[in-house]
């Protein structure tokens, strides 16, 4: 009997310190009230409108009730726990401290969050554009930059990882570390219009484009149809522009290889 007691006794006492709450202050009361614009960007990387519109738009994904051992964390929270761990090179304890919850809570709810906007809202944002956005674009791009009948740049960028358990050599880039790679096209104006991204850091950039939905939309001749543009008496298609690692095809354009004949002034154009 004593000893069923003493199990009870220690089952509450953890109940209590499972349930017991972190203090949230820095995010409740600095950035929920001092924080101006300037500050939301330089720590969220976007503006407070911005961060308030994706809680409305995740919100009956990842809202939670309160329960009778705690209160749940709200979805401001949350959001902003998602993005300062993606924004910045933090610890887990590091930012646990900072919003007043547990490393796993951080994990679990990063996990979510990327799973959500990925699922959501990434087709929302993220797709190649057509009629008057398309034209808009090109014509944004010869203003900008020069470049005619142009539609974005596109480019591969390794992203950290640790490393996996099997296949660790697959992912270990000519860069000295572990990574997985992304290639994305962004338009005139910085914004991501496709993403192709899993492949592991050793694949060169040519072959992640070769097995890409891009590639396969551009070869079959349903990337940009029907927006060729005289130039100089030649039609010339709309092009996307990549680096010199890329094939040159006819909606990709890539520099001509540089050549120690070549003035300073021909590597310029």
């Amino acid at each position: 009997m004593k000893a069923n007691k003493k199990q009870i006794h220690l089952c509450m006492l953890c109940f209590f310190l499972w349930a017991h709450e972190r203090s949230g202050g820095w995010w409740n009361y600095i950035v929920c009230n001092t924080f101006n614009e300037e500050q939301w960007i330089e720590n969220f990387r976007m503006r407070q409108d911005t961060f308030n519109m994706i809680c409305d738009a995740l919100r009956p994904y990842i809202k939670r009730k309160d329960t009778s051992f705690r209160r749940c964390i709200p979805v401001e929270k949350r959001v902003a726990i998602s993005l300062w761990t993606l924004a910045t090179p933090c610890e887990y304890r590091t930012i646990s401290h900072l919003f007043g919850i547990s490393r796993s809570s951080i994990c679990l709810i990063l996990k979510e969050f990327c799973k959500i906007i990925n699922k959501r809202l990434s087709k929302r944002y993220i797709y190649l554009p057509e009629g008057d956005e398309l034209y808009d674009i090109m014509l944004n791009f010869e203003q900008k930059w020069g470049f005619p009948n142009c539609v974005g740049a596109t480019d591969g960028c390794h992203i950290p990882i640790i490393a996996p358990k099997h296949d660790q050599t697959d992912y270990y880039n000519r860069k000295g570390w572990y990574s997985i790679l992304l290639q994305a096209v962004v338009d005139s104006n910085y914004l991501f219009r496709d993403t192709c991204i899993g492949w592991p850091g050793r694949v060169h950039d040519a072959r992640v484009l070769a097995n890409s939905k891009l590639y396969n939309m551009g070869q079959e001749g349903k990337l940009f149809a029907n927006h060729s543009r005289n130039i100089s008496g030649v039609q010339v298609p709309a092009v996307i522009l990549g680096d010199p690692v890329y094939p040159l095809l006819q909606w990709l354009m890539k520099p001509y290889a540089e050549s120690a004949n070549m003035t300073a002034e021909q590597k310029k154009k």
